[in-house]
């Protein structure tokens, strides 16, 4: 059975059954129960047994059961609690053992409006101070002032730079931009397109890289094959069949050389 740490509770403790037969149920115990002398014992989590701290006296509830209460002092030590008694002549000694909880772990499996997460304080939070309201207040070097945040939603950016307005980029985001489409236009370099047959659908840089292979690598033409030469000039990357019917003069899809 578990109980919450440091908290008063009321626990049903029994049964109270009598010593001859073990089975008839003891009503009459709870002034022994509350006796100094004979009175209920506990020990904390292994601890040398000592009496209920609890000034409430116990009450017999029904069938040898007994309504007793623990004060805060007797469920402050963490660990198994054991409680006993065998103080009246007439019953079986009678214990019962409980774990005692933090009052966060406790909560998180038992509160009735528990999320099913352990909860935890602002201190476990950066270490910051809580409100009453159980705000957690963070320093300013974190986190923004609350001034632009209404209902969770962030109203004014102070804290970003290249923060976009209406909509559109900032002056300080175009000219990055810029500077990236210079940088892929004016200094990044790109090989010449492979050798075989150019596709139908391919990038815009191949496209243009098979027109300026064209114009700048070596090329011949016989009276029935265009060949492009590679940078090597010395292998064919691409070729045509070409053909003439005295009226019109063709040259076919480039394929791949051979």
């Amino acid at each position: 059975m578990w109980l919450k740490q440091s908290t008063v509770v009321t626990i049903k403790f029994g049964p109270g059954l009598d010593k001859t037969d073990g089975v008839t149920p003891e009503t009459g115990l709870a002034t022994a129960m509350d006796n100094a002398t004979t009175g209920i014992r506990v020990s904390k989590n292994g601890g040398n047994m000592a009496d209920r701290n609890s000034a409430t006296a116990p009450t017999h509830d029904e069938v040898g059961y007994y309504n007793v209460e623990l004060s805060t002092t007797d469920t402050n030590t963490l660990g198994v609690l054991r409680i006993m008694f065998n103080g009246d002549t007439v019953n079986i000694p009678i214990w019962q053992d409980f774990m005692v909880l933090e009052a966060s772990a406790y909560d998180a499996l038992f509160a009735a409006a528990g999320t099913g997460h352990i909860e935890c304080d602002a201190v476990q939070v950066g270490g910051q101070a809580t409100s009453a309201s159980g705000t957690v207040t963070f320093p300013n070097a974190t986190l923004a002032s609350t001034a632009n945040i209404t209902a969770g939603t962030i109203t004014t950016v102070t804290n970003l730079t290249n923060a976009p307005t209406s909509g559109d980029l900032t002056a300080t985001m175009k000219t990055s931009v810029n500077a990236e489409v210079d940088n892929a236009l004016t200094v990044t370099t790109y090989a010449e397109p492979s050798k075989g047959a150019p596709g139908a659908t391919v990038s815009l840089k191949d496209k243009i890289g098979f027109l300026y292979k064209a114009w700048r690598n070596k090329a011949t033409q016989t009276a029935t094959t265009y060949s492009l030469f590679n940078d090597d000039a010395s292998t064919v990357d691409h070729d045509a069949a070409v053909s003439d019917d005295t009226a019109t003069a063709t040259r076919g899809e480039m394929t791949d050389g051979p």
